[in-house]
């Protein structure tokens, strides 16, 4: 079965709104051993959905579309499927009822319903419904002259439920050729670098895939050979057994957290440049507040001072962005809370405030563990939002290593 997705909205396009229907629905595919070829995203208008259907049956027997399906003007899927498959729109009775019954609850007695509101009843001639049961505006399923042709509501809400109750299964009887997956997260490494490793486990029935972001790189295997893909999983295991996050964790913060717990052993920050990110990372994660006690965000050097009791001569002679500054505030962040493990951050994220010898990306990453202060110089490129990411990464990621390459310290 080839697939192809067609997203519609003017929205998209401007960049008003994320395409989280793409993302939801590519997932669910891979997750039962399927793959988009094509995707597609296009105008509110009949005469781009059309020219998108043509683009993507042209690649692929089987075209799921999301949007388009509403009640109002620029709602034109219905329309252009149709037009494609040069059938008349036809009313649905049963959804003709439905939607009468609905309006009229909402609209008071006697007061007109807009027909606009009725053409989510029409649908091409020959097409099966698919309910909605979050909203007014239904699926359609319409098969001919060998191809497969879905047809979903845009709001995340009402697709995401329709499609994994009523697509999913409608797909699952009539793919033939399945693809297994699996998908691990490596921390530490640039995406190069895992690349070039992998090199050794490459096959011809093997598809590896990449995707880089500051926390993790993500590397993705697909085959049809279940046992192939199984002896190369086993073999990323061993060749990265350094870098992998446990499989039930996607982010660091959720590997942190884990960890933690496993070791009944609390944790606080002291953030300057992050500005609280690596709390909030941490706090995302459900159960971190049996291990985390808090974090103070010292952007100031007179808060630096006053909570973190940062002395006023490191501050002075060294600067706010040092690894005196940043020893301070691990020793001081950690004399605060009590906590048993403490991170410290101070940089420059830009894109002002460098200079030659301190310039934008220089930021100092600390851990306390075991009464003891790791204080690391880095130097970070991108601009203010990704130096605070790699910032939030690279302490993190070294308070993993710290976690899992010496479990034995933290039994005592």
């Amino acid at each position: 079965m080839k697939i192809a997705v067609i997203c519609t909205g003017d929205e998209l396009l401007k960049g008003a709104v994320v395409n989280t229907n793409l993302h939801f629905i590519g997932s669910q595919l891979l997750s039962h051993g399927m793959m988009p070829r094509l995707s597609l995203e296009v105008r509110d208008s009949m005469e781009e959905i059309r020219s998108a259907l043509e683009l993507a049956f042209s690649k692929a027997d089987t075209v799921i579309v999301s949007g388009g399906l509403g009640p109002t003007a620029d709602d034109m899927t219905r329309e252009a499927a149709a037009d494609y498959f040069c059938v008349p729109l036809v009313q649905d009775d049963k959804t003709h009822l439905s939607l009468l019954k609905h309006l009229r609850k909402r609209r008071d007695a006697g007061k007109e319903i807009p027909s606009r509101f009725l053409n989510q009843c029409m649908i091409p001639d020959g097409a099966d419904v698919l309910p909605n049961r979050c909203g007014t505006a239904s699926g359609v399923l319409l098969e001919k002259s060998g191809k497969i042709l879905f047809l979903l509501p845009g709001p995340p809400r009402e697709l995401e439920p329709m499609f994994a109750e009523q697509v999913i299964p409608e797909l699952l009887k009539r793919n033939h050729h399945r693809l297994y997956s699996a998908l691990f997260y490596l921390a530490g490494i640039p995406e190069s670098v895992a690349e070039e490793r992998m090199l050794s486990l490459s096959d011809p029935d093997l598809s590896v895939a990449y995707c880089a972001s500051p926390e993790s790189v993500k590397l993705f295997l697909l085959s049809s050979d279940m046992e192939l893909l199984q002896r190369k999983c086993s073999a990323v295991r061993k060749e990265f057994s350094g870098e992998l996050l446990s499989e039930a964790h996607s982010t660091l913060a959720e590997e942190i957290v884990s960890l933690l717990c496993r070791f009944g052993k609390t944790l606080a920050t002291a953030e300057s440049c992050t500005g609280g990110l690596i709390a909030e990372r941490i706090t995302d994660v459900a159960g971190a507040s049996s291990v985390f006690l808090g974090s103070v965000v010292s952007y100031s050097n007179e808060l630096k001072q006053k909570i973190l009791g940062v002395p006023p001569d490191i501050l002075e002679q060294k600067g706010a962005v040092s690894r005196e500054t940043c020893d301070a505030m691990l020793t001081g962040i950690s004399s605060e809370t009590g906590a048993d493990i403490s991170l410290a951050v101070t940089g420059i994220a830009g894109p002002g405030g460098g200079t030659p010898e301190k310039p934008v990306g220089l930021v100092y990453t600390g851990i306390r563990i075991n009464g003891r202060n790791y204080v690391t110089e880095n130097h970070f490129s991108g601009n203010r939002q990704q130096v605070r990411e790699r910032t939030y990464a690279a302490v993190m990621n070294d308070l993993r290593k710290h976690l899992s390459e010496n479990p034995e310290s933290f039994n005592h």
